[in-house]
């Protein structure tokens, strides 16, 4: 089938633990979906990424939960080309081991060539978001924007090279 608009593989896991609704800390532990191996995978427009995010629970094609993941808060958090990184999903740092560890992150199994953000924080501890994740929070607000922004042919242009956006200091 030919797309019109750029499309993106998701990899969706089956709920199996009902108790979801009344603790959702229950979806952390891997033995709460189906195996990575069984994830069903979906081809989606980009153009959906303002009504999917990481976490949602669909059920018959509407949105159940979006369960709240936030744990930690990050105050005073330095994030600049010093901090942050562009790594795949599967990265084994230093051979340290993995980043994401499949026991305790499972559901990337499938996934780990995904580009994810690491932010280097103090202590040696770092944060990764799926670049997926952030183009949807920053892009998303307008499906037709984020197809206008992925739309083929994908060129790297500075835009500080465009005269139209260069800054005018008085």
């Amino acid at each position: 089938m030919r797309r019109t608009q750029p499309s993106l593989l998701l990899h969706l896991s089956r709920v199996t633990n009902e108790k979801f609704r009344d603790d959702p800390s229950v979806l952390f532990s891997s033995e709460s979906t189906t195996p990575a191996r069984q994830q069903r995978k979906v081809w989606v427009s980009v153009g959906t990424l303002p009504l999917l995010r990481i976490g949602d629970i669909w059920r018959d094609g509407k949105l159940e939960a979006q369960p709240d993941y936030q744990l930690e808060t990050f105050h005073d958090l330095e994030i600049d080309k010093s901090t942050t990184s562009l790594i795949k999903a599967g990265l084994n740092l230093n051979d340290k081991g993995f980043l994401l560890p499949l026991a305790e992150h499972p559901w990337h199994l499938q996934c780990t060539h995904s580009y994810c953000v690491m932010v280097e924080l103090p202590d040696e501890r770092r944060i990764i978001i799926p670049c997926i994740e952030l183009i949807r929070f920053y892009f998303g607000s307008s499906g037709n924007f984020v197809t206008k922004l992925f739309m083929p042919p994908l060129e790297r242009k500075a835009l500080y090279g465009n005269p139209k956006f260069h800054k005018t200091t008085r």
